[in-house]
């Protein structure tokens, strides 16, 4: 799936592309465009690596609580370890600074999650201690009227993008998962948990187990 070479494959460190910025996406999603060059054939990121070193990613998305608009999350798994990691952005009351939030946590036990989680990709277990490193780097605004969790998602996405974790049609395979989420209004999709049976869905992502929280995933290992 990953578009570096063999031996950069091994570097636990990514390297960001030496490419433009991508321009910032439009909050309507009826204007959002997959990129150019799309490949009609199957992505290579639904193509699993070796259980060792593959690492699941996903979007976790929740009912509304703050707003009329989903909560994101973007998680990911160890699919040897069956290890979790979730990073988010939160607001402690509406109106307030949105804030950096991390845990150790499986997204499928909050109640308000839906089932089965958005599967955007994979990439390699190297990368895994480098993500949590990089992540924080992107700028949280606070309180912003055009950005907020959702939009926080979409720039870890880039991210692995712009340092070569991904390619693009992975990119755009996690995009297009995502994308019927996005926005202020969540319509008809908000009526019913999907598969709010206990389960596994196929790429890994388990269900049930203790409920966190109603509205995010929270866990005595949060960090701020």
């Amino acid at each position: 799936m990953l578009s570096r070479s063999s031996q950069d494959r091994r570097q636990s460190k990514p390297t960001k592309r030496k490419t433009e910025k991508h321009e910032k996406k439009s909050k309507d999603s009826s204007s959002k465009k997959t990129r150019k060059n799309e490949s009609s054939k199957k992505p290579e990121s639904t193509e699993y690596l070796e259980d060792s070193q593959a690492v699941n990613l996903y979007c976790a998305v929740y009912m509304p609580v703050l707003g009329n608009y989903y909560h994101w999350a973007f998680a990911m798994n160890h699919r040897q370890t069956r290890r979790w990691h979730i990073f988010q952005v939160i607001q402690e009351e509406e109106g307030a600074p949105f804030i950096r939030n991390e845990c150790q946590a499986d997204p499928n036990s909050s109640a308000s999650c839906l089932r089965p989680l958005k599967y955007l990709g994979q990439m390699r277990v190297e990368c895994w201690d480098w993500l949590i490193q990089a992540v924080p780097a992107i700028a949280v605004p606070g309180v912003a009227a055009s950005w907020n969790c959702q939009d926080y998602v979409m720039e870890i996405w880039e991210l692995l993008l712009d340092y070569g974790v991904i390619d693009e049609a992975a990119w755009n395979h996690g995009y297009r998962a995502m994308l019927p989420y996005y926005g202020q209004d969540f319509g008809d999709q908000g009526g019913e948990h999907e598969g709010e049976e206990d389960g596994e869905d196929e790429r890994g992502g388990e269900a049930g187990g203790r409920v966190l929280s109603e509205a995010f995933v929270y866990h005595s290992d949060d960090v701020a």
